[in-house]
């Protein structure tokens, strides 16, 4: 038996689907947001493309507050950013991190590339019910639970073998 949808029907779902993605993401900000006020070590940064580090010697996070203020480091860390943010009277928000940035610097000194900072950050989060997602170049990923347990299998096999000393 075919099940046919009026239009008005398809409208409501596809409403409803965007309201469930739409809060699903709301939740998993809040827990990024979360963990970074916290200084956790489940936030990594990256870069969301390819470059050549030997043409980089430093990088900056432009920190826009009423003023511009940049900070440089060697090191592209996690530890450096939570230098950078680490303030008692402040807690990072998600418009921060919207508006801050990630700028590489050349061996000259001038920037090279501008990065938002969210699309930066890369870090992973389990909700309730166990559906886990991948947060990577400013999106969201939902990981498939089967190839989730595949991998952490493969990884607890592999450790396993390795004989250390």
């Amino acid at each position: 038996m075919k099940v046919r949808f009026s239009s008005k029907d398809k409208a409501r779902l596809r409403n409803l689907l965007c309201y469930y993605i739409l809060r699903t993401e709301d939740e998993l900000f809040k827990h990024l947001i979360e963990e970074i006020n916290r200084q956790s070590e489940k936030v990594y940064l990256d870069i969301p493309e390819l470059i050549d580090f030997q043409e980089t010697s430093k990088f900056k996070i432009s920190v826009k507050d009423g003023k511009r203020y940049a900070f440089s480091f060697e090191e592209l860390y996690i530890e450096s950013f939570y230098q950078v943010v680490s303030n008692p009277k402040k807690t990072v928000e998600l418009e921060d991190l919207r508006k801050w940035e990630l700028i590489l610097l050349g061996v000259n000194q001038k920037p090279r590339k501008k990065f938002q900072l969210l699309r930066c950050l890369v870090f992973e989060w389990e909700l309730e019910g166990g559906k886990e997602y991948h947060f990577s170049h400013g999106q969201w990923y939902g990981i498939n639970q089967e190839f989730s347990q595949q991998l952490k299998g493969f990884y607890h096999d592999s450790c396993g073998m390795i004989k250390f000393g």
